[in-house]
């Protein structure tokens, strides 16, 4: 199993998150924007952040039609193929046509110590 490597976390301009996901040679950045709105994936240019302000882990939970993460099973997975697992296994044992649970993506955010 690959383990997820700890992603820079950064203010934007407009006091949103953004967490990398690749960072290129010619300077482009593509990640996460987490706003009030939710998780948008964006492209930046270096240099566009304010500053570091800690680092992330993405982390996979199962949630239910009311996007509510559920909590009486594990509530994240650190490998998102073991989320689309428990998943699928969720809803084939559900009698509707539509399934309700779905996979979301989320951060541990570790925050810089002011040594750093």
């Amino acid at each position: 199993m690959k383990k997820e490597q700890p992603k820079k976390v950064y203010i934007s301009e407009v006091k949103n998150l953004l967490i990398t996901s690749k960072e290129f040679k010619n300077g482009k950045v593509y990640g996460d924007e987490i706003s009030l709105a939710g998780i948008e994936e964006v492209e930046w240019e270096n240099g566009e952040e304010k500053c570091c302000i800690g680092t992330a882990i993405p982390v996979y939970g199962v949630v239910n039609k009311d996007n509510q993460i559920l909590t009486e099973q594990l509530p994240f997975y650190f490998n998102k193929d073991y989320t689309i697992s428990a998943v699928k296994q969720m809803n084939t044992h559900i009698g509707e046509k539509q399934k309700p649970y779905k996979v979301k993506k989320g951060y541990l955010f570790y925050p810089q110590s002011k040594d750093e």
